[in-house]
């Protein structure tokens, strides 16, 4: 071909490609230019679904159109479009109607009437990601030298060049159509944040814009929001509700403590067993938080991956809850704030006025002229907790009693959390040690610590609070001290909270160990019970028979092992000083961990 005809030929090749207006125009371009500069009658675009095992025509140019109904899929075990692919090279086919090698071809070439066939592979992808290959045949056999193969490759690099560009294009503008969606539903989601208080009503609205099952773990009033059902074919909405408090609940609302540490998402399976048949479901999990404290989360069920639109309409989601969760945070930390401060004043004895003071705790639902009870809570200070873990401490407790519809009060003093509980019409304290073994278990949830719980005596009149919370400050004090954990009470220690309230611990300590030091030393060592059979002999009242019967041991043998270690240790029990000292520590031991 003549240089000059060559380079008109591809700048109108260029100018036909080019006026596409989108992928499939650009295509359709690509084609007539094809066969007008090829000198070939009809043309197609193939797209090649290895998968399927089928190539599907894309579009098509054919000036004849005597035909009704045109071929729009191939085999691609007998046709040259997988062949061309595989090699990355042009399939040419002289004449088709007599090739063995491709009865497609030799079928279709008979029934439309065309004769040579070439095929050319493609350099780019169609939207779906899937080759295509361009094929073009004629209405007689020809020849096709190297000149014209090498314009055919030209064409088709140009078409493929410029269906790249209209790919582009068209991702461009699916891009910003969607940041304007993102934006108008961000929008959407802060003035329903703002204007209402509700986190139901939120979530209604998120429901059809994620179009995922979605759920919310709105910690600021413990509440679970379920939504659709994840897996609708075997469970309605409402069953989906059941199987979350019934099966998941427990560890939903451990979530935001538990495995989220960061601002990602965690992906995350949940167990679930519907009709006696176990299955997981897997949700992203992502935190909600205020200040550091865990307010709640967000769960977004699918096994699919997130695509960047739902990642940016997820953060737009996340900071809609999140201001609606931080309104509920404030008015809980106000309404606790001035609770807090109310009750510092009972406490500490501090008020002014107390008919003043009784009308401002009335507002609390608090009756300072019925009998209460003070169950107070308290940490180690090797605990080391944040400030943040405390309210959220608080918190949980005041919704566990919220949400079982009981009267208790929960505040704030002094650092220890105090929950204060009608005492009227003498409840037993087995009714006590069961809401204890509530709240401790509650704290637990939100801390893995064991914390020190104490009971305090009724309070009739508002004169009792002081010295109660004294009290109960003395033996928290004192627990903690003596590395003492759990539900604990005055006759857990005897007398020895008066006597310890003014001993210094260690002081304590070194009086027991150099006490009975040596004796627990030897034990430990030679595999006796010195230890345990002082322990016996005490609190049979020193009596040798009565001891020997607790232990099962002859009384012989009692007394060859306080005759032991009179020797071994210098114990004289004949003493009555030595008896107390031996005693005392003895009681000590309980407390202190040697």
């Amino acid at each position: 071909m003549d240089t000059n005809l060559l380079i008109t030929a591809l700048g109108d090749v260029a100018d036909l490609i080019n006026s596409g207006s989108d992928t499939n125009a650009t295509l359709e371009q690509l084609v007539v230019a094809a066969c007008r500069h090829g000198n070939w009658l009809r043309g197609s675009i193939m797209s090649i679904d290895l998968a399927s095992g089928y190539g599907y025509v894309t579009v098509r140019h054919d000036p004849t159109v005597q035909f009704d109904r045109l071929e729009d899929q191939w085999v691609l075990a007998t046709s040259p479009s997988l062949v061309a692919l595989r090699s990355n090279q042009p399939v040419f086919i002289p004449d088709a109607q007599a090739s063995d090698e491709f009865p497609g071809f030799r079928k279709e070439s008979r029934e439309r009437g065309y004769c040579s066939v070439l095929v050319m592979p493609m350099r780019c992808t169609d939207l779906l990601g899937r080759p295509m290959v361009l094929t073009a045949n004629s209405e007689r056999v020809k020849d096709i030298g190297p000149s014209d193969l090498a314009l055919m490759k030209l064409i088709v690099q140009l078409g493929s060049i410029a269906v790249e560009k209209q790919k582009a294009i068209a991702e461009q503008k699916d891009s910003a159509l969607q940041r304007e969606m993102v934006l108008s539903t961000h929008t959407r989601l802060m003035q329903q944040a703002i204007s209402d208080d509700s986190v139901q009503k939120l979530s209604d609205v998120i429901r059809p814009i994620l179009q995922r099952p979605v759920l919310i773990v709105d910690l600021t009033t413990n509440a679970i929001l379920t939504g659709a059902s994840p897996k609708p074919q075997l469970f309605d909405e409402v069953e989906w509700h059941e199987i979350v408090e019934a099966q998941l609940r427990p560890r939903i609302r451990r979530l935001p403590f538990d495995t989220m540490r960061g601002d990602g998402a965690a992906a995350i399976e949940f167990p679930v067993a519907v009709e006696r048949h176990g299955f997981a479901l897997t949700a992203s999990v992502y935190a909600l938080r205020i200040d550091g404290l865990s307010v709640g989360a967000l769960m977004v069920f699918g096994d699919d991956e997130l695509s960047e639109y739902d990642q940016l309409l997820i953060g737009s989601i996340r900071l809609a809850i999140s201001v609606q969760l931080m309104r509920n945070l404030i008015r809980f930390q106000f309404e606790r704030r001035t609770l807090d401060e109310l009750f510092g004043e009972i406490c500490d004895g501090t008020w002014n006025n107390e008919n003043d003071l009784v009308q401002r705790a009335l507002k609390f639902g608090i009756r300072l002229n019925r009998a209460h009870r003070m169950i107070v809570v308290s940490f180690a200070a090797s605990d080391s907790l944040a400030a943040a873990t405390l309210r959220n401490v608080q918190k949980g407790i005041a919704l566990l009693f919220d949400r079982n519809g009981a009267t208790p009060v929960v505040i704030g003093h002094g650092g220890r959390t105090i929950i204060l509980v009608p005492a009227a019409k003498t409840p037993s304290e087995d009714h006590f040690r069961e809401i204890m073994a509530k709240v401790e278990r509650e704290v637990r949830h939100y801390t893995s610590v064991e914390p020190i719980i104490v009971l305090s005596d009724a309070c009739n009149t508002l004169q009792d609070y002081p010295g109660h919370w004294k009290s109960c400050g003395s033996i928290l004090e004192i627990a903690e001290s003596f590395g003492k954990r759990g539900i604990l009470a005055a006759e857990d220690f005897g007398p020895l909270p008066i006597l310890l309230s003014t001993a210094n611990a260690d002081y304590v300590r070194d009086f027991v160990h150099r006490s009975l030091g040596a004796i627990i030393e030897h034990d430990v060592a030679h595999d006796t019970r010195f230890l345990a059979t002082l322990k016996a002999y005490f609190e049979s009242g020193c009596r040798n028979q009565q001891c020997a019967d607790a232990l099962e041991i002859h009384v012989t043998t009692l007394r060859y092992r306080l005759a032991r270690m009179a020797e071994l240790f210098g114990l004289d029990l004949e003493s009555a000083t030595k008896r107390f000292d031996v005693e005392l520590a003895l009681r000590l031991t309980d407390l202190c961990r040697t």
